[in-house]
């Protein structure tokens, strides 16, 4: 049969000592480990920040070398367009003009015979 609690055979003070300083033991490992993972993970955040802001810069950095070959890029067609279209423009030109001077030479030979 069960005995109650109060019935129950007195534990040595031995016993009680080893008990009490185990827990005490425990408790103070436990209290440790908490505070070394703190730590750990303190550590570990940071170097995750700092990863995190490195990664930024570089990126940034390499977008920002990427729309500077685009902008030098944009401004040689730019000035290639602009040569091309002067050169078609000079071209037209001399072209009307010649075709002007053909006109014109050809009409006073015709009035010229009349």
């Amino acid at each position: 049969m069960l005995k109650p609690f109060y019935m129950a055979k007195p534990k040595s003070l031995i016993n009680v000592f080893w008990m009490s300083m185990t827990s005490l033991y425990l408790i103070l490992v436990c209290i440790l480990v908490y505070l070394w993972v703190g730590e750990e993970l303190k550590k570990t955040q940071t170097q995750i920040d700092n990863l995190r802001e490195t990664y930024i810069n570089t990126q940034q950095e390499i977008i920002k070398t990427q729309v500077k070959h685009s902008v030098a890029y944009i401004r040689h067609q730019k000035s290639l367009a602009e040569k091309k279209v002067k050169q078609e423009v000079k071209f037209r030109t001399n072209e009307a003009y010649n075709t002007a001077l053909y006109i014109s030479i050809g009409k006073t030979k015709i009035f010229k015979n009349f």
